[in-house]
């Protein structure tokens, strides 16, 4: 079955909750923000979604005075792996990344500013931290990063979700929320929300064993 749109994953919660015309409640609005929730936490917690992989190459301009690099414009859920290249991408050097609570026991403060290219990075919110400063142009090279980016958020439109056979688990997620809501002002709902969230818990469990397995069938031991 091909993803259905945002428009339609907003009608078959609204259908499936008994709340189609419920302009006060669970809105457009309302149940719209529910998919984009379930759409972030899927992509955070399942080991990748290759179809939402990608690879950027171009030239970024780093900040000496923290070492980091703000990534937050490629929106990456799940890094995979960082290259230096030179200019002509006949030479490429990986990156070694460390847990962030070891790198910052490790490197940071930093002691001294200097010229040079790192060897090691480590993620922090949308940054990526390197081991030592770096030039601002950092000497004309380029940064090769290899990440699973997040699905773009659903509207109320044609437009349809970039996470592949999703519609179940969305629109559970999504009505589990809605049951929430309305469990506020009539608590017999609170079973609803619950027995729900426990089939989205078994759908999910299925959709990144999936993945798991697209993953290995593809690329074997070196999934990068």
């Amino acid at each position: 079955m091909s993803n259905f749109t945002g428009a339609e994953l907003v009608t078959a919660v609204k259908q499936r909750s008994g709340r189609t015309n419920d302009a006060v409640l669970i809105t457009t609005s309302f149940v719209l923000q529910a998919l984009n929730e379930a759409q972030l936490q899927i992509v955070k917690m399942a080991p990748r979604i290759v179809s939402l992989d990608k690879s950027d190459t171009t030239t970024y301009s780093l900040t000496t005075a923290d070492t980091s690099f703000d990534i937050s414009t490629l929106a990456p859920a799940h890094i995979g792996g960082i290259w230096i290249l030179n200019g002509a991408a006949t030479r490429k050097k990986g990156l070694k990344y460390r847990e962030l609570t070891e790198f910052r026991r490790k490197y940071i403060p930093v002691a001294s500013e200097g010229d040079g290219e790192p060897f090691e990075y480590t993620r922090q919110g949308n940054d990526i931290l390197f081991n030592m400063p770096v030039a601002s142009d950092f000497n004309g090279l380029f940064l090769q990063i290899d990440y699973t980016a997040f699905a773009t958020d659903l509207l109320n439109d044609g437009t349809a979700s970039e996470l592949p056979d999703s519609n179940k688990g969305l629109i559970l997620f999504a009505l589990a929320d809605v049951y929430d809501e309305i469990a506020l002002s009539m608590p017999r709902f609170e079973s609803k929300a619950l027995k729900t969230r426990v089939l989205y818990d078994r759908w999910f469990d299925d959709y990144k064993d999936y993945q798991t397995s697209l993953i290995e069938t593809l690329y074997g031991d070196n999934p990068w």
